[in-house]
């Protein structure tokens, strides 16, 4: 629902003003809401209204836009659903959401197949081709209404996937936040590559951006070099990527001055320090590292100043409207420098996993929200992040995190990328398996990297196998996809 107010005043607000461009067209922000008028028509005679939940499976393009604010003009519920997930997880997600309407792109590959027969879909036509609606709006909720605005499933490719209800106060004040702590302002460009389906294109972007009247950049997907020249031109000021898109940029020889770019920003994976020195040294732009989940979409960050790159690998600290705790396994606070569970209370936790109270229950405790990302606090309150609870391999009885071995590894000469998993072992419980991406040009050999290993890490949590290839899996937002890795490191090792 948050959608609809913030456009709505956007337009009110800088309504000549360029809100989006995509692929050489543009639209300001009266034209954008404008948009979304005949979507909103259309909801409108299919019975749509407050409360009732509409899928949105379509790509990186306009009309997401106009659909996504359409849904909440009327009131209704956003679900959206990633196009780059397979058959089989669309429809697990669809069945989870129990959808009064799915609104889809029947281009996108597997879309088809995933809703054939589903007598509640609308195949999206050009939005030219829908009949104009009215451009006025009366809101059917209040701005700060607790009513769901909208809910984002995870696949749920082996299990029940999780619907993560968010509520039209929560997503006013995370834009609020955003916008602020990055100080988006009218004269900003946004770029926006990754899936407007998740949380960070869609609302730490999109809807942050549009309610400090930022304009935005839409890719349909993620183009490195038209990236760099939007760059140079000067018709981009803010990045929000992952590290490996920012890999991708500086490896065009190419591309290099900041035009206009002031920040980077980054999630879902830790930024090496040396990729940070690279951009900022071709750029002249800092990457700066946030912290948030679906749950809580934005809890910890660097704030922008002087020393913002003081804390390599930090992703900052906890802004002042949250409270933050890092815990042990007994419930007790760690002192600075330990590792534990970082657990959060903040304005805009998620109400509830979508008709699961008994999985709410276990994270969500008297409004503390336990993230199960482990984590250490240095003495100045600067976060670094440290693995996934769920992600620690437990050899022999003792703990290894992926991450600890991953860094090891990147130090090692001609390491472009690791990842490490746990495989199921028969007398150790598990052992660590490496994935390594060498550079192009490099000569790597298991020995050096074991050999480095051995050096800086305790013998349990040396890799018990070195794989060297030519990619890691990665999802649709660019994360490296552990699940894929662990079922590779068990096809080859268990």
């Amino acid at each position: 629902m948050a959608a609809a107010h913030t456009l709505w005043q956007a337009k009110e607000r800088w309504g000549n003003a360029c809100a989006l461009s995509f692929e050489g067209r543009t639209w300001t922000f009266a034209e954008l809401w404008q948009a979304s008028s005949a979507p909103a028509a259309e909801l409108r005679a299919r019975g749509i209204g407050s409360g009732d939940r509409v899928g949105c499976l379509v790509g990186n393009r306009p009309d997401w836009l106009f659909w996504h604010v359409a849904i909440s003009r009327v009131g209704a519920v956003a679900v959206p659903v990633n196009p780059a997930y397979t058959p089989s997880e669309i429809r697990n997600v669809l069945a989870a959401a129990d959808l009064s309407l799915l609104v889809f792109d029947s281009e996108l590959a597997g879309a088809t197949d995933a809703t054939a027969g589903n007598p509640k879909v609308f195949a999206l036509p050009q939005t030219a081709s829908l009949p104009p609606g009215p451009h006025g709006w009366t809101p059917p909720y209040e701005e700060d209404s607790e009513l769901p605005a909208a809910i984002y499933f995870s696949s749920g490719s082996t299990g029940q996937p999780k619907g993560i209800v968010h509520s039209n106060r929560n997503l006013r004040r995370v834009a609020e936040l955003v916008g602020r702590t990055w100080d988006y302002r009218p004269d900003d460009i946004l770029l926006l590559s990754m899936p407007l389906a998740f949380v960070y294109a869609s609302i730490v972007g999109w809807l942050s951006g549009t309610k400090r009247g930022a304009q935005m950049l839409l890719q349909r997907r993620f183009d490195a070099e038209a990236v760099a020249a939007a760059v140079q031109s000067g018709n981009l000021t803010v990045m929000l990527g992952v590290p490996n898109m920012y890999r991708a940029v500086l490896a065009l020889p190419a591309a290099g001055g900041s035009g206009r770019l002031r920040a980077g920003l980054t999630a879902g994976d830790v930024l090496p320090r040396d990729l940070d020195d690279a951009f900022f040294a071709r750029f002249g732009a800092p990457l700066f590292d946030l912290y948030g989940l679906t749950e809580t979409p934005h809890t910890v960050s660097h704030i922008f100043g002087t020393d913002g790159r003081s804390r390599p690998l930090s992703c900052g600290r906890k802004l002042d409207s949250i409270e933050l705790r890092i815990l042990d396994d007994a419930g007790g606070e760690v002192p600075p420098g330990e590792i534990g569970e970082l657990v959060c209370r903040t304005p805009y936790n998620f109400l509830s996993y979508f008709r699961n109270a008994q999985i709410t229950a276990e994270v969500l405790k008297d409004g503390w929200f336990w993230t199960g990302d482990l984590v250490r606090q240095d003495a100045d309150g600067y976060i670094y992040i440290v693995d996934r609870r769920k992600e620690l391999i437990k050899r022999s009885g003792f703990n290894v995190l992926p991450s600890e071995v991953e860094a090891v590894i990147l130090s090692c000469p001609g390491v472009l990328e690791a990842g490490v998993v746990g495989v199921p072992d028969r007398d150790l419980g598990e052992k660590v398996v490496a994935f390594v991406v060498p550079t192009a040009s490099a000569a790597l050999s298991e020995s050096a990297i074991e050999e480095e290993c051995r050096r800086q890490l305790a013998k349990y949590k040396v890799p018990s196998a070195i794989d060297f290839v030519a990619t890691l899996p990665r999802g649709a937002t660019g994360k490296i996809n552990r699940k894929m890795l662990r079922e590779m490191g068990r096809n080859r090792h268990a």
